[in-house]
């Protein structure tokens, strides 16, 4: 399912963090994990690479 597959990317993220690597890596990852959650949730993507923070 999309939501196990986010979850997954996310833990994954964390650990990546937790160790300190590669911080373009992270990013990365947590911008493919909010894409997959943005699918997952069916909504329309108008502006695509902005963070929900920034709302």
């Amino acid at each position: 399912m999309q939501g196990n597959a986010a979850i997954a990317i996310i833990l994954a993220c964390i650990l990546v963090g937790s160790l300190g690597l590669y911080y373009a890596l992270k990013a990365a990852c947590l911008t493919l994990a909010y894409m997959t959650w943005k699918v997952g949730r069916k909504e329309t993507v108008d502006v695509e690479l902005v963070p929900p923070s920034s709302a």
